[in-house]
Order: structure tokens, then sequence, then C-alpha cells
């Protein structure tokens, strides 16, 4: 689709007529009747992006590292930010290596094996069910893997084969110089060596849980372990080395032998120069645990807990702001322009192509709601008064006037917008400039959504529902005191509202009424394909369906809170919510 600016974020001016309160006036009744939904090949829940802890990185020094991690996440480094790609598993991903961004390798539990040719990435066949920890690879194609229970399995270009081994601790580093001589460290002071015809034990290890090993082209290696242990490999003999700190430490990768970090628990970076090591000036505190790091000349990234990420400029460590681990409050979507979610940081989330990316406005402020118009515009707003609008390309920004915060949207065309907030904040766009409306209550206005122009549906705090016939609030019998977070309908005569301790109220033209929903978790989000086909979510993974005569929990499959709802029909629905948890409902 093509756009063209609406002018709906330029066209700004300030109107505050006073507050008008009239007494409930009802709408044109109607009946949600309609055919039955068809039965056939069932839909479940599955999850799309969630913030995932990231376990393994690979940066081929181009600008495009690749990030892995638990549930099988992948992510990757674009020019305009870290953005997802499609993985081939859900097992989580431990370790990943590749020779350029066009060749790598990543393996997690079970066994699992994948590989990415720069174009998608495809499992392999693998000869393990332990679990994969690390893995390193040598020039002509040869390629080591190791992990639990002392498995290590090889790839020699063709196909992936079981080592045999003698020892059955778990094995989470491995380095070499050649695929004739790799040396593994893991739990129980683990460190044996691979001469090209068996393994040999080192001694050495002292009962220390190793996390990682690397050395430099001049022969000195050093493995780094829980509690701040590290040893240090000269010649055939190993030594302790104070690493300064007592944090566990998790990973391990140099440039040279005066370039060496190692990063772990608490956001710990420490760096060597070839003379002492020494914590590396940390600018983001918040950081929790770091679990993989891989560096360059003058780049670098670290990956950990949570989906955290830091990128190194060549002097300063620097969290990149992952967006797939944002809160989510808005979703919005169209078959023509894709899937959009939006919420904390600023963060922009959008599915074209079966893929998520993250789209950026230039800012951090929270976005709470993304609606589209029938004319094809796109609109997004938040945080102190933001206004976003999306062209097709990119999101233009400005500030309504007062710093209005907007919870939801609304409009019926380009010309005719609507946006609720805070105290009964209730603004109207008509084509020439923003105005605020009459303030039907006090209360806070959670969610708008209208049938037509003249017939507008606000609710929020206290059971707060209001109408709006274009000329007037009217204050509807909603026949609950819990507060109202989501309204939706399929026409003026089929109304749903959702709410605290489980609360869903119908409207049926004529009158609210109570229905029984199944749950006592709080709802925040409603939105369906038509009047027997109605999805609502809240708190905790809840998801519940209506089929026209009865409310049914349905599994979710998560715990996130779960604050948007949106879709394509009744079999392409969308929730999106808390720590960048999207669930997708479709025939898989």
């Amino acid at each position: 689709m093509r756009h063209r600016r609406s002018g709906i974020i330029r066209s700004i001016s300030i109107l505050i007529p006073a507050i008008i309160l009239t007494a409930l006036t009802s709408c044109g009744g109607g009946d949600p009747s309609g055919p039955q939904i068809e039965t056939g090949p069932q839909a479940w829940w599955r999850i799309e992006t969630a913030v995932r802890t990231l376990r393994g990185v690979y940066d081929p020094g181009t600008g495009g590292a690749i990030a892995v991690g638990d549930g099988g996440m992948i992510l990757q480094r674009a020019p305009s930010g870290w953005v997802s790609m499609e993985s081939p598993v859900t097992a989580s991903l431990n370790a990943i290596y590749g020779t350029s961004g066009s060749s790598v390798w990543a393996v997690g539990n079970s066994g699992v094996i994948i590989h990415y040719d720069g174009i998608s990435w495809e499992t392999a066949d693998s000869v393990t069910t332990a679990d994969l920890n690390c893995i390193l690879g040598f020039p002509g194609g040869v390629i080591f893997a190791a992990g639990d229970g002392g498995t290590v399995i090889r790839y020699d270009g063709i196909s992936w084969s079981l080592m045999p081994t003698v020892f059955e601790d778990d094995i989470y580093g491995i380095w070499g110089t050649s695929s004739q001589d790799l040396i593994i460290v893991g739990d129980s002071g683990l460190i044996m060596r691979y001469n090209g015809g068996g393994w040999v034990e080192m001694p050495g290890g002292g009962g220390r849980y190793f996390r990682g090993i690397w050395g430099t082209p001049g022969g000195e290696v050093f493995a780094v372990a829980l509690y701040g242990d590290m040893m240090k490999l000269s010649g055939a003999a190993w030594s302790t080395v104070d690493s300064g700190t007592g944090e566990h430490l998790l990973a391990i990768d140099g440039t040279a032998p005066d370039s060496i970090f190692i990063v772990g628990d608490h956001g710990t970076v420490i760096f060597y120069d070839g003379i002492t090591w020494k914590p590396y000036p940390q600018v983001q505190p918040d950081i929790s645990i770091l679990y993989a790091v891989d560096v360059g000349s003058g780049t670098g990234v670290a990956v950990g807990f949570h989906g955290d990420v830091l990128e190194f400029d060549g002097q300063q460590w620097l969290q990149a702001g992952n967006p797939f681990s944002q809160h989510l409050f808005g979703a919005w979507s169209s078959a023509s322009e894709g899937i959009f979610a939006v919420g904390s940081s600023g963060s922009i989330l959008r599915k074209t192509g079966g893929r998520w990316n993250a789209m950026s406005y230039g800012g951090t402020q929270e976005l709470y709601t993304v609606k589209g118009l029938p004319e094809g515009d796109i609109l997004s707003a938040g945080q102190i008064g933001l206004l976003l609008e999306f062209d097709g390309a990119g999101w233009a920004s400005t500030q309504l006037p007062l710093g209005w915060e907007i919870n939801s949207l609304w409009g019926s065309s380009r010309n005719d917008i609507y946006g609720v907030g805070a105290f009964g904040l209730v603004i109207h766009f008509g084509g020439g400039s923003w105005e605020e409306l009459p303030r039907p209550t006090g209360e806070w206005l959670q969610d708008v959504w209208g049938s037509g122009p003249g017939d507008v549906f606000v609710v929020g705090g206290l059971g707060s529902v209001f109408h709006y016939d274009g000329a007037q609030w009217d204050t509807m019998t909603a026949v609950t005191s819990h507060s109202l977070f989501g309204v939706w309908g399929s026409g003026p005569g089929d109304v749903f509202a959702v709410g605290s301790v489980g609360t869903i109220i119908h409207y049926d033209g004529l009158e609210w009424s109570p229905m029984t929903s199944g749950t006592s978790r709080k709802l925040y989000a409603v939105w369906g394909s038509g009047p027997r086909d109605v999805f609502a979510s809240g708190e905790f993974g809840e998801v519940v369906h209506y089929d026209g005569r009865e409310w049914e929990r349905l599994d979710s499959g998560v715990s996130a809170h779960l604050r948007a709802l949106t879709g394509l029909s009744g079999k392409d629905v969308y929730a999106a919510g808390s720590n960048g948890t999207i669930i997708h409902y479709a025939i898989h």
C-alpha cells in the first residue's frame, strides 16, 4: 500500500470545553446472531517472540552479529537494530560459531544442531541427544561441539559423528590451535587435551567449575570458572590467576595477548591488557548475567540474561537494547501492512513476511497504543503526549498539547480519530486540529472503540462506560464497579468490555449485562472476528474465547501479562504483553 502523510500529526491545536455529563441514551439495537463457526483443523497458541536469555553470540566483524538463546531464539544485528531471525527449532541454543555471515552453526539442548547459509537456518542431522554447550571450528570445515555427559561430536564437512571419550563430566568450553590440538574444560575440574589420536587428562583443574576457555596464538591459554576462578596454561602446566573478583566467570574471548575480555555474573566485564586483569568501566550497572562474548578489532558483542545485549565500540561497552525484551502494550494488524506491537522504551515490532522486525522512531518514550485507519494511516501514541504516524517506511513524531498521554486510539477515518487517557481525557481529530472534548469523568480512561462516527464507546476505572454520539457523552449503566481496560464490538448492538477479576460485560444495543468469563484474573484486552468469535486476554497468560454461547479458557502456553490483542481472522490472532511476549493463535 502506498502511504501519504495525512496531516494528522501536523494539525495540532487546543480547545478545552467544559465538562459535560448527561444521562444514558441507548443506541440502536442489533442481533448478534449469525452462522456458527465452522469446525475443522484446530488452532492453538504458539510463542513467536518473548524475552529469552541469550547464551551465544558470533560477530563476523561486518556488522551482522548473530545471537542465540533459549527457546530457539535467534537475533541478528541489522543497520536498524537487532531483528529476529526465523528459527527452525524451539530447543534452547547454547553456542554459536561461524566463519562468515553466510556460514554459521549453532548447537543446543537435546543435541540440536542448526546451520545458516546466509539465507535461512536449517536443522542438521545430529548424532546425540545430549545438551551441547560449546562449539569451535577450523579452516577446512572441521567443527567440534561438546556438552553434557562428556559428549564430543565432530563434523568433517559432510556429516557429524560421535567421538569416543573416557569422561562423563559436563563440558562448557572448547578451544584449540587445530583439529589435531584441542582442549576442553567443564565441571569437576575437567581439563582434557585432544592430540589427534585420543584424549589426555591435564592435571590442575582442582574441582573448579570451568565455563570458558580461550588462547592466544602464542600459546597462552586461559580458562575461566565459577566463583571468579581462573587458570592459565603456559607450556604444559596450569597455574592459578587472580581475576580480582568472586563473581562467576562465564565466557572469555580476545584478539591478542594484550586484549582479552571476560564476562560473567552481575554484568561483570574484565579486561586483560597483557599485564593485569581489571574491571572494564561499565556504564550499565543494571545488567544481570552475561553468558557469552565475541570480540574483534575495535568491535564486540556480549549477551546474557533476559536478552541483554552489550556492544563494544572500541572504547566502551554500551547496552544496545533488545527490542524483543520490552513490555508490549498495544497491537494492531492488517493483511496489507502486517502485525504491529508497541511498548516500553519506544519499542515497535512489525511482522511481515513471517518475520518480526524491530522498528524505531528515534526515541525511547513508552508507546501504549497502535491503530490503523481505513485509509491506511497507522498511528501510535503514548507517554508525555507522543504521537507517531507511519508512512509505510518510517515513523514521524510530534507532541500533543499539554503533554496529553494517550492510552488508546480509535478512528473511523483520518478525519475522525479519538484518543483517551488519564483523568477522563478524550481528544478528537476532525481533520483540522486535535481538540479536547468534554471529559465525561475524572476516572482514568483505558480504551476506546466505535462502530462509526456517531457511535463511540469509552471504558475506564470503576466500571466507567461512556457513549459518544458525536455531540455529547452519555453515562451508561455498566453493571460492574470493577475497572475496565478493553472494549471491542462487532457492531453497535454487540459490544464487549473486559476488566479486573475476570470481568466481562456485553452490550446488546439496549443495555449492558454481565457475562461469566470462567476466570478471576484481570483481563486487559478484547478482540474478535465476529459476534461468535471473540477473544480476551489478561494477566498470567490468561486467554478466554467466546463462541456465541459461553466463554472458555484457552491454554496460551505463557505466563506473561497479555495486554493487547489483534487478529486477521478467527484463526489468525495475536496477543502481546510483558517481556516482549507475542503469541499467535493459528493452525500451525
